[in-house]
């Protein structure tokens, strides 16, 4: 759409990626230096929304057969009365082809609780037969909030590991998954 993402509620915010960039690098451990290559995702969200004002839940990845998805699920207000304003998916293709899914056509159900956060995802879209379970690959990756802000409460975000099934053939891969908004316990 443009770079511009519609989150429900009149809300815009302006959005780009880059799904699959070669990464090279140095790793540094225990006093050794250690090359390391291997594949990267990029990406940038911006806007004038207060964002402590609404929760969402935003998970990216990379499967087998070089394809790639984003997905998220976004409420006004914060938890628990919060309102779901849009569920929303967009599948990439191996030929870099995208298409994408809003609300009544695709189903992200949220599950499990760890301190009050959904870590597990569902990521259902019959029409292209897409069914993704989305688990992290541990559960303490919360970021204690902001230094800058009071309002602004602390958030998980890490590494998640992707399986399922996307148009009859089993995939495997990699996700970034972000939870904001949720009360942590």
């Amino acid at each position: 759409d443009g770079g511009v993402v519609d989150y429900g509620a009149g809300i815009e915010l302006a959005y780009y990626c880059w799904t699959d960039l070669e990464v090279h690098g140095w790793i540094e451990h225990a006093g050794h230096r250690i090359a390391a290559t291997g594949r990267g995702w990029m990406e940038h969200q911006w806007g004038s929304v207060e964002a402590w004002d609404y929760r969402w839940k935003y998970v990216s990845g990379q499967v087998d057969g070089n394809r790639e998805f984003l997905a998220f699920s976004f409420w006004e207000g914060q938890a628990p009365s919060a309102n779901l304003t849009r569920s929303w998916c967009a599948l990439i293709a191996p030929d870099g082809t995208l298409t994408q899914f809003r609300d009544e056509d695709v189903e992200i159900v949220h599950q499990g609780d760890w301190r009050g956060y959904p870590l597990q995802t569902a990521i259902r879209v019959p029409s292209v037969g897409l069914d993704l379970r989305v688990e992290p690959t541990f559960d303490d990756q919360r970021v204690p909030g902001s230094p800058f802000s009071a309002k602004l409460k602390p958030f998980w975000e890490g590494v998640s590991v992707v399986t399922g099934s996307w148009d009859g053939s089993e995939v495997a891969g990699w996700a970034i998954s972000e939870l904001a908004g949720w009360e942590p316990s």
